[in-house]
């Protein structure tokens, strides 16, 4: 990260500095798993005829095995996608250095347009950029989670109750809505716990 005095810095978007990065996924999604599988369990255990107990078993495995699978493949992907952004975006690293420079930034030719939490610091980062990611990779954890847990939950059933298997896929896409909107308010929660009020000027 660049270096730089105290004196050089701007004088208001601090807080930019700890806009949530998108691995504050990972320990949210860690904290609020029992959560998210007892949201899941209760929805699925009266559509699939499995018990609270069982249901509870196949649909907490299920999450572990989406999240091991889903959490890392998401992330790389939506880094990713946040690197071309931020490519594109500061693409005029001249323009760039010269809005660092008019913050009296010591040696702004240092700065790098992939320095995400320096430019943070500086207000320079648009959270857009930051935003679009999360939101993708949201979308991603999804769509694995529900490949994931469908595939897991189906074998289950088939060997249990085989005439609702072909249910499986809607009932683990209509869970993972509910935790999804659970862990989406949880995500918005910590956004507004951890960025005090500049962030949303």
């Amino acid at each position: 990260m660049l270096e730089y005095t105290a004196q050089s810095l701007p004088p208001a978007p601090y807080a930019d500095a700890i806009f949530p990065t998108l691995f504050l996924a990972w320990p949210i999604t860690i904290l609020l798993l029992l959560p998210v599988i007892l949201i899941e369990a209760v929805y699925a255990r009266n559509r699939l005829r499995m018990s609270f107990w069982e249901s509870s078993r196949v649909v907490g495995v299920a999450n572990v095995l989406s999240a091991l699978a889903g959490l890392p493949l998401a992330t790389g992907f939506a880094l990713g996608l946040k690197y071309v952004l931020e490519s594109v975006y500061f693409r005029d690293t001249a323009a760039l250095r010269a809005r660092a420079s008019a913050l009296q930034l010591t040696q702004p030719e240092r700065l790098r347009i992939h320095d995400t939490m320096t430019l943070m610091w500086l207000g320079l980062y648009p959270r857009w950029i930051m935003l679009v990611s999360a939101v993708v990779m949201m979308v991603l954890c999804f769509l694995v989670s529900w490949w994931v847990e469908g595939k897991w939950i189906s074998r289950h059933i088939r060997r249990t109750v085989p005439n609702l298997v072909e249910r499986c896929s809607d009932v683990v896409r209509n869970a993972n809505l509910l935790s999804y909107a659970f862990l989406t308010a949880a995500f918005l929660f910590a956004l507004i716990s951890l960025c005090p009020k500049p962030c949303f000027n």
